[in-house]
């Protein structure tokens, strides 16, 4: 998983000059800012939950990298600062999607490019199915992120995250599993759960299906989940839904 979210943001570290502002909107624990900065001039985490923000704060620390607490229906910058946007598996979690799409390109310089990833809704939900992730207010096909993201951009290129074989065998895996758990919690009751209890449950079912793995002998290697992607062919078949999207230069 960590790698599969790193990856957005080596796709955008390839896109980005030196000399460039990169804005992180909705930067979470602040790693992919963190890699954005080792080549932009500056670069800046945006995110409303300040426990995050503190641990971003504590772990990376270099001059050209500040980390600032903020909602996303407004960002505390003036119109066309930044040469790049990123966000990463956030929009999901908005519930104003045209309003979130729309500050990213107010914030935006004319030819810059606004990088956005979230998951592939084809891949995780049956037709009419409300998300079984408590947080994601709703899922994306990629004819509706497609919509939405040229209501604001000029020009919107979507792509399909793919990985190895062994990767998406393992994602389809957890998903399965999942969409079991949210079949028996039809009323969502384990929202009410503290997520410090449902960290351990589902730590030790991670821990057990390890285990089951490893002596059947089908545990992975490391270099297995390897080979994260973006791809035009076969969006249906995506883990994620990536787009690189630009204003009018």
């Amino acid at each position: 998983m960590y790698q599969r979210h790193l990856f957005p943001y080596t796709y955008a570290l390839e896109r980005l000059a030196e000399d460039s502002e990169v804005l992180d909107f909705g930067c979470g624990e602040g790693y992919g800012t963190a890699l954005l900065s080792t080549r932009a001039r500056k670069a800046i985490g945006v995110d409303v939950e300040p426990e995050a923000l503190e641990r971003a704060r504590s772990r990376y620390r270099r001059q050209n990298l500040d980390f600032l607490e903020c909602a996303p229906s407004r960002l505390p910058f003036q119109a066309a600062r930044f040469d790049a946007v990123t966000s990463c598996q956030v929009l999901e979690h908005v519930a104003d999607d045209h309003g979130f799409v729309s500050e990213a390109a107010r914030v935006l310089k004319p030819g810059g490019f606004f990088l956005l990833t979230t998951p592939n809704r084809l891949t995780r939900l049956g037709p009419g199915e409300e998300p079984w992730n408590l947080y994601h207010l709703r899922e994306y096909e990629p004819a509706g992120l497609e919509r939405l993201l040229s209501r604001v951009f000029k020009t919107v290129q979507l792509m399909g995250v793919r990985a190895s074989a062994e990767a998406e065998r393992l994602e389809a895996r957890r998903v399965r599993s999942l969409v079991r758990l949210h079949r028996l919690d039809p009323f969502r009751l384990r929202r009410w759960i503290p997520a410090s209890v449902q960290s351990a449950v589902l730590g030790s079912l991670a821990w057990l299906r390890q285990r089951r793995g490893s002596l059947e002998g089908s545990a992975c290697r490391e270099e297995d989940l390897m080979g994260f992607r973006a791809q035009e062919e076969s969006l249906e078949e995506s883990l994620d839904l990536i787009a690189l999207c630009r204003t009018v230069q």
